[in-house]
Parts: structure tokens; sequence; C-alpha cells
């Protein structure tokens, strides 16, 4: 490869570098260029770091409370799908509104827990709390 190419190649890894990516690795393949894997991320905690903040800092407490209020409403989003119910029909069963419900599933209501354990308990489903080891 060329000076130039190598120079070029550095400039676009260098850039790629500050961009954060969710990906773990990159394939860089440019015409007339080897293929080359560079790995970009050895920890997402990393990313984490650069974007939020360290672990127990504020910025990052409020994204992980806004994560968590994501995942939840994942979690239920697929449960319900996978019990073939609609949102009408789970609100009817656990006593709340259908516009409850799709704000939950879309990330912009954090149910309490009481709640969140009659979508379980309305959905079939079971919660298990598991000590870790160690």
């Amino acid at each position: 490869m060329s000076n130039t190419g190598k120079k070029e190649l550095s400039n676009e890894m260098s850039l790629r570098k500050d961009m954060i990516h969710s990906n773990l690795v990159i394939l860089l393949n440019k015409p007339g260029w080897k293929k080359e894997y560079v790995n970009i991320i050895t920890n997402y905690d990393e990313v984490l770091d650069a974007k939020y903040g360290a672990d127990g800092t504020p910025e990052r407490i409020v994204f992980q409370q806004k994560a968590y209020v994501f995942y939840s409403g994942m979690v239920l989003h697929q449960a319900r799908k996978e019990a073939k119910m609609t949102q009408q029909e789970l609100a009817k069963l656990t006593g709340t509104t259908k516009s409850y419900i799709s704000g939950i599933e879309n990330g912009t209501i954090s149910p309490s827990v009481g709640v969140f354990y009659r979508f379980i308990a309305a959905l079939g489903m079971r919660i298990e709390i598991i000590k870790p080891i160690g």
C-alpha cells in the first residue's frame, strides 16, 4: 500500500475511533485495499463512559434509568405479542388503559412494580428473583 493510502487508512481509522459505535469490530473494505479487521471497542463500558460518564455519575444514572424503562417496555411488548393479546385486552385485565400500556411499550412511561407484576400475571408469566453466586 502506498504512503498516501496508509495515511488515508490512518485518518479513516482515527475518525472511526472518534465515533461511538455499537459494533465491536469494523470491517474496512476499500477498493484496492487489503481487508482489515480493526478492533475498536474492547469493553462496552468504555462506550458508556465516553457518552454518559463513569459509572455512578448523575449522567450515567439517568441513562441507566432510561435504559431500564426502555427495556421494561420491550419485555412487556414481546410478552404481550407472544400471548397474542392486544393492548386493549391487557388493559382490561389489569385495570389500566391502552394508552398507558402504549406509553410503557414506547419507553415513555415507567410502570410501578405493582403494575408490572399485574401485567406479568395477566400474561401468564412469572418473575424469578435469583440471588447471585458470590
